[in-house]
């Protein structure tokens, strides 16, 4: 979609389809049980999910706009996946935009705009977050329609629009943004290998008929197994690497609003055992209470993470050790730096050391 000013008025866009103290900035953290529904409000009307995946049409490109390259302000849709790229300027007016123009702005999306919109509007705070991350170059956003939560990265740094809307045609479903990934990686070996998940792709896969998770796990690492280990004999998350390779690079996305994402790995989601207060490892392919977490921003631009019972991700010794979820104040230790990488994916790089969160297989 390509946006333009309408009549000079500022925010309003016509669309054309082509760790020490207190934790601190709880409105970053706690989410607005409101705040996911307001742009079905603000747009009205009812919109029939069921209905909309069922209809053989919307998997056709009737939706596609322009296939140049990520071009700010573009809009596209492929069944239910869509895209929305936009540069620095409407990032910031993204919010004004859904408000008042909402419906031009997503007229191709038809009856799944209200959707849409209902996510951008939910995600706004940590869409501008990401666009700073990319040094204020815009961003590219990726959702599905009846899924909870967004994909963002910064612009330019690699789209994935059309892995994600061929996954899509074979037909998958989850809850969250990353677990509908996780379920597109299992039944897409294309998908799978282009975004560096193999391993996930095979867990899943064997967990999905049955298979226990200890015992899934330890097949697809190639492990010859004499009985059912505990899952959290794999998967441990450390933070002792000193550059980005495929196990310190991971997918992050909303899981409701901006105030709370999943971080997915190589081998699976970021789990803190009993809800926190214990270690982590990264090795579940669903995503339930143990694998949400508050995201908390900081104002010298690093993050922390937040357990649902409110323990925090700590990198033991600031870095160069194992991680866990055991501290309920925020230090240097609980503070890390979200690093936007090529391709969509993000590294950790903790506060204290420098050092990149990775998660090894065993």
């Amino acid at each position: 979609m390509v946006l333009r000013p309408i009549g000079g008025a500022e925010g309003q866009v016509e669309g054309r389809a082509d760790r020490g103290g207190p934790i601190g900035r709880v409105e970053d953290r706690v989410p607005d049980p409101d705040r996911s529904q307001r742009g079905l409000l603000l747009h009205g009307g009812a919109f029939d999910i069921d209905h909309f995946l069922a209809d053989p049409e919307t998997y056709k490109a009737i939706h596609e706009i322009v296939r140049e390259g990520p071009s700010a302000g573009e809009f596209r849709m492929k069944g239910p996946v869509w895209t929305l790229i936009l540069d620095h300027d409407q990032t910031t007016k993204l919010s004004q935009v859904l408000i008042e123009v909402g419906g031009p702005l997503l007229a191709a999306a038809g009856v799944a705009a209200p959707v849409i919109a209902g996510a951008l509007f939910a995600s706004i705070v940590y869409i501008n977050f990401v666009d700073r991350l990319g040094g204020n170059n815009g961003v590219e956003i990726n959702g599905v329609v009846g899924v909870q939560g967004i994909l963002v990265h910064p612009r330019l740094m690699g789209g994935r629009f059309e892995l994600l809307a061929d996954s899509a045609r074979i037909g998958v479903a989850g809850v969250t943004i990353t677990a509908w990934l996780v379920a597109a990686i299992a039944k897409s070996p294309a998908l799978a290998t282009a975004l560096q998940f193999a391993p996930l792709a095979a867990i899943a896969n064997a967990v999905s008929i049955g298979t226990p998770l200890g015992l899934a796990i330890g097949a697809a690492l190639g492990l010859a197994l004499e009985g059912e280990p505990d899952p959290d004999t794999f998967g441990p998350v450390v933070a002792n690497r000193n550059q980005v390779g495929e196990w310190e690079a991971f997918e992050i996305g909303t899981c409701r609003d901006s105030s709370e994402v999943s971080l997915m790995s190589h081998m699976g989601h970021f789990s803190a055992v009993d809800g926190g207060g214990k270690g982590v490892y990264a090795n579940r392919p669903d995503v339930g209470a143990w694998e949400r977490w508050g995201l908390i921003k900081h104002g010298d631009g690093t993050v922390s993470f937040l357990t649902a019972n409110g323990h925090l991700l700590t990198a033991e010794s600031g870095g160069g050790r194992e991680c866990n979820a055991n501290r309920t104040t925020i230090g240097p230790w609980e503070k890390f730096h979200m690093e936007p990488l090529a391709g969509g994916k993000f590294a950790l790089r903790t506060f204290t050391t420098g050092h990149y969160v990775c998660v090894e297989p065993r």
